[in-house]
């Protein structure tokens, strides 16, 4: 078995990559599908990673679903060199566990360019693997411009990547919710450009995953099937 990659970046932190991940990994599970959730790296809150764990079937502990966690809400790359990851140990990571499900969602921290260790970013393990990308952005004044210079890299790296752009709904929509997935359609055409509602304080838990995903079949089928 060598299992579809999906992954999940974001024009920043707190974008909702994990929300993305626990929606996209309870749709595939509901669809038969042996989907199962990895992220590498987390700092500060190791929350996230506990949500993915629930919504992957705890098939991995959590040190599996995992394997690098660190208490400052930093960077991994900001971290001290000794404690610092290779890019060769993330892809053995992600090589292993290729071999153990259907699909493999691995999601990364902070925005696309983020340093993970010395020499390497999220970025760099996606031209590695080359895999389908969905990119979390805020439906909000701001995101035309975090889309577009995400997009413009990866279209620097000359690889081909197949990119959907999902913009999450704020709990206070501004007046550019209107028009930014207008826009974004029109200077990325070969995109998808698909929006999701504001979910609520408590979406990634497992009552909020269960009925969202079940009220976003038809988007998350577009998302995430194969």
């Amino acid at each position: 078995m060598q299992a579809k990659l999906i992954f999940i970046t974001g024009t920043n932190t707190g974008t909702g990559k994990t929300l993305l991940t626990c929606l996209g990994l309870h749709y595939l599970r509901q669809h038969n599908h042996a989907a199962a959730g990895f992220k590498p790296f987390c700092s500060g809150s190791r929350s996230d990673a506990h949500h993915i764990h629930f919504h992957s079937g705890k098939i991995w502990n959590i040190e599996e679903v995992n394997p690098w966690h660190f208490a400052p809400p930093l960077s991994p790359g900001a971290m001290p060199k000794r404690s610092q990851i290779g890019m060769a140990q993330v892809i053995e990571q992600i090589r292993g566990k290729q071999t153990q499900c259907s699909h493999l969602i691995v999601e990364g921290a902070g925005g696309i360019m983020s340093p993970l260790g010395a020499d390497y970013h999220f970025g760099d393990l996606i031209k590695h693997f080359k895999p389908s990308l969905l990119l979390a952005a805020p439906n909000k004044l701001g995101v035309l411009n975090q889309v577009l210079l995400t997009s413009d890299y990866l279209k620097q790296t000359k690889k081909h990547i197949q990119l959907k752009i999902v913009l999450m709904g704020q709990k206070k929509a501004d007046p550019s919710s209107q028009s930014n997935a207008k826009i974004l359609r029109e200077w990325i055409p070969n995109s998808p450009v698909i929006e999701l509602p504001f979910m609520g304080p408590q979406a990634k838990s497992r009552a909020s995953i269960q009925k969202n995903g079940q009220r976003l079949n038809l988007t998350l089928k577009a998302l995430f099937s194969t």
